[in-house]
């Protein structure tokens, strides 16, 4: 996709240092979830009426209980990553005369990678497990893209 992504706002701009939603209150020492630089998502809108055509032109927003985007489809959108904490994200479109939503999470890509691995070999003679170190502090976690089907 060649379309320039579009930045999520923060809600409290106050609040915020770029994109990063609590970046004023890290600095002051609160606890928050530690930013983690950005992801880009892909949206997509596609009409199930039309055996799932791409619908371009669709208008989306993407909102938080921090943070919101609108992007034209077939868009992106850049928002925060906040690791296990990045919030539910929610897209609602509208095609000029039908609107439809989903909602998405973030993923932990580090897990899946892990999963889809061979993660534990057993050593016969010995009969000893390895195993790969699991730290979901220091996992990489980002969203998947969205597809908004129109119904």
């Amino acid at each position: 996709m060649t379309t320039p992504a579009v930045e999520a706002i923060p809600f409290n701009q106050n609040a915020a240092v770029g994109i990063d939603v609590y970046g004023t209150d890290r600095a002051r020492g609160a606890t928050v979830p530690p930013f983690r630089g950005q992801s880009v998502i892909n949206v997509r809108a596609v009409d199930r009426a039309n055996r799932m055509a791409e619908l371009t032109g669709a208008t989306c927003t993407l909102r938080t209980d921090t943070y919101s985007a609108t992007v034209t489809t077939p868009g992106r959108v850049v928002v925060p990553n906040y690791g296990a904490q990045s919030p539910v994200i929610t897209a609602t479109c509208s095609d000029g005369t039908r609107q439809a939503s989903t909602t998405t999470s973030v993923t932990n890509v580090s897990a899946e990678e892990r999963a889809s691995a061979t993660t534990f070999e057993t050593t016969p003679a010995l009969g000893v497990l390895v195993g790969t170190i699991v730290s979901p502090s220091t996992d990489t976690y980002a969203y998947d893209d969205i597809r908004v089907t129109f119904r």
